[in-house]
């Protein structure tokens, strides 16, 4: 008989709404981190190399700074109504908590 192979677990949560708004906007984050390596940082990375070749570098980099920030704005946007259609307010929860009647009381 052939050996069968255990199915790997899938992390079923990364795919919910609420972490791939959470995952593009940690991506954008990252973009402009990168953008942020200056001409006066010791550490030069792909991006900011890729800029100085664009025909004029200037105008790319504010531009893709600007892009950048709008998409992390759009993403948190996103964030947030993602997750008020989960009606996890805790805050509620734990005040209800606190307003039951106790054992014996």
């Amino acid at each position: 008989m052939a050996k069968v192979q255990p199915i790997k677990p899938v992390d079923r949560v990364a795919y919910e709404p609420v972490m791939c708004a959470v995952s593009k906007a940690r991506a954008m984050a990252w973009v402009l981190e990168e953008l942020g390596a200056n001409e006066t940082s010791t550490i030069r990375n792909n991006l900011v190399h890729a800029l100085e070749d664009a025909p004029r570098p200037e105008d790319t980099r504010d531009w893709l700074h600007s892009v950048i920030a709008e998409a992390l704005h759009a993403s948190l946007d996103e964030i947030e109504t993602e997750y008020r259609k989960l009606g996890t307010n805790l805050l509620m929860k734990e005040a209800a908590e606190e307003l039951k009647p106790k054992d014996g009381v």
